[in-house]
């Protein structure tokens, strides 16, 4: 080819084109085109659905008994009188090495024996004096106030 032209080849399809342009001829630069931009538009949420809990209703409320405890040593309950609230539990705690009993004096608790470093409860759910004794030892005595 002599100078002064420009040769271009086109293709379409199957076909090919060669076009032959005098030099002074411009050729424009290839014509770019950008697809649109298209949007999506935000997706839509449903919102929650809320249910309101089945209204519920609340226990009466209960206390929880009061524990006092009473010590069995030196053949003596210590302490010999202690007052309580109804419903309380007494817990007695033998640390002698005899064997030692609770007693009440009306018969109406009785521990059995309570051995070296052994121990029993009652509650008291009544209120009302009580007094009780070591059945081996009857000199051991004591008593229990229930308001």
């Amino acid at each position: 080819m002599k100078a002064g032209y420009l040769l271009c080849l086109l293709t379409i399809g199957l076909v090919a084109v060669v076009l032959v342009f005098p030099a002074a001829c411009k050729v424009a630069p290839p014509v770019t085109t950008t697809p649109p931009v298209t949007t999506t538009p935000p997706a839509t949420t449903t919102p929650p659905v809320t249910t309101t809990p089945p209204a519920t209703t609340t226990p009466p409320a209960t206390t929880t008994p009061q524990t006092f405890r009473v010590t069995i040593a030196g053949f003596a309950f210590t302490p010999e009188r202690l007052t309580i609230p109804a419903g309380s539990i007494v817990i007695w705690t033998n640390f002698d090495e005899e064997i030692h009993t609770v007693t009440s004096d009306d018969g109406i608790f009785e521990s059995g024996g309570i051995g070296d470093n052994s121990s029993w409860s009652n509650t008291f759910n009544e209120p009302g004096i009580f007094t009780y004794h070591c059945t081996p030892h009857p000199f051991m005595t004591a008593v229990i106030i229930v308001e």
